[in-house]
């Protein structure tokens, strides 16, 4: 079997198949071998039968036809291992040639990855903003905790009316949960939560307990949901009665020490500290960000090259399920398409489309570039810095040997690693070799407002 490859553009290739009569005769034997395990000869069991008898029942046109068909699995896979370039996906035969007694022909269209050259990734220039730091954004940092932790003290309202279970309010318990008579969970002192997400936990317990105060008992059938919290009652029908011991409003705690210990911290100081040196951490995290994605664009502008459509495809699909993936983290039950998202976008499903689009096509530019930059200036991470970064990383002075070689030998964790030391090396390379000009200011508090930079 002969195969030619001819160039049609920097992504697409056109592959030509002769399989001569030596190869078709080969190719008959081994429909014979096939129609074998599948007719029935009398006298034989099915498979059994002699060769020279199934040759005799059966039709020649049925026996080339198939022979045809096992050729052009047989050229498939020649190409896939042999083509120059080589395929990007398995490529569709089209019969060109299939008479008897003659070559059969073949061929085929594909694609593969470009082979691409960067002329121009060093000495550009690049504008990006000046993050302007403000240490008050610590202090708006530690007091947006206080409001998102407050502390629950007890209802004492002078007026006896006022003492009744509120939204937002946390209840103190004696929770029983009974199946069949018998109780499957019994907490004597159970703090629970009136929240838009009680009945997750408790199945309508937040309104048999709304507008009760302390002393009153309730009582009611339910069934729960998968609960991870309540496995012995998930799925059940059960009985829950509760008797409200305490009611407790919420109010905004004291910035002190307590308040950092019930935080975690030490301190404080030691609060404040963490705070800052998290900040300062995302501040070179976002300033590295903004240096690699100017970069990257400048060299897509000034670096042009095709991308396979089934590149392009594969992109297209990786950002469609990482959407669903995400969607599907608040709702199992949503399937993520086109039409799901120009419904909840108010856009039409073209005009979604296109935008997806675009980000797989700039996207399998950036992976392709980033993959050309690191090879040829050899960026590559070697195993000694992968090895000495997880040492690192799990402070190899206090592990023992055996914890070593499992974090050393763990195929995920090294494959992260290498991509982290590989990106930093890159930076480093896009800065050493760059115009980099700070031009437009951002205040870190604009920054953390809108969520680019987190703690």
């Amino acid at each position: 079997m002969e195969f030619s490859v001819k160039i049609k553009s920097p992504i697409l290739a056109e592959v030509h198949v002769k399989a001569n009569l030596d190869d078709l005769e080969k190719a008959k034997e081994k429909a014979y071998q096939n129609f074998s395990k599948k007719i029935k000869v009398p006298g034989f069991r099915i498979g059994m039968a002699p060769l020279e008898l199934i040759k005799k029942q059966l039709n020649e046109d049925v026996v080339f036809e198939e022979a045809v068909k096992i050729l052009g699995a047989e050229a498939i896979d020649r190409i896939i291992n042999e083509a120059n370039p080589k395929p990007l996906h398995i490529p569709k035969l089209k019969v060109e040639k299939a008479e008897k007694g003659k070559s059969i022909e073949f061929s085929s269209e594909y694609e593969y990855f470009p082979n691409i050259q960067l002329k121009k990734y060093k000495k550009l220039d690049v504008r990006v903003p000046e993050v302007i730091y403000d240490s008050t954004i610590v202090d708006d940092i530690v007091l947006e905790y206080r409001k998102q932790r407050p502390v629950y003290l007890p209802k004492e309202m002078e007026d006896p009316a006022k003492n009744i279970v509120e939204e937002n309010n946390a209840v103190l318990l004696d929770l029983n949960i009974i199946k069949n008579k018998k109780d499957i969970y019994h907490k004597p002192e159970y703090v629970f939560y009136i929240n838009d997400s009680s009945d997750k936990l408790i199945p309508q317990l937040k309104e048999n307990l709304l507008n009760k105060k302390v002393g009153d008992e309730i009582e009611y059938s339910t069934k729960f949901p998968e609960n991870k919290f309540f496995k012995k009652a998930s799925n059940k029908e059960v009985i829950v009665k509760a008797k409200i011991l305490e009611i407790r409003y919420p109010t905004e705690p004291e910035v002190n020490d307590e308040f950092a210990h019930y935080m975690g911290f030490e301190s404080l100081d030691a609060m404040k500290d963490f705070i800052t040196k998290k900040l300062k951490s995302q501040i070179d995290n976002y300033e590295e960000n903004t240096i690699f994605e100017g970069i990257i664009k400048e060299i897509i502008n000034k670096n042009h090259f095709e991308i396979p459509e089934y590149l392009l495809d594969r992109y297209f699909d990786e950002i469609l399920k990482k959407i669903e993936y995400d969607y599907k983290q608040l709702d199992p039950r949503i399937t993520v398409d086109l039409g799901f998202l120009a419904f909840i976008t108010n856009r039409k499903e073209e005009d979604v489309e296109k935008e997806i689009r675009e980000t797989a096509l700039y996207r399998a530019r950036q992976d392709l570039i980033i993959k050309w930059i690191v090879e040829n200036e050899n960026l590559n991470a070697s195993d000694e810095e992968i090895d000495k970064k997880i040492l690192e990383m799990f402070q190899s002075d206090k592990i023992n040997q055996e914890e070593k070689q499992k974090y050393l030998k763990n195929v995920e964790l090294r494959e992260k690693i290498e991509n982290m030391i590989v990106n930093q090396k890159l930076v480093n390379f896009f800065i050493r070799n760059n115009d980099i000009k700070k031009d437009e200011k951002i205040s870190v508090k604009k920054l953390y407002k809108e969520g680019v930079i987190k703690i």
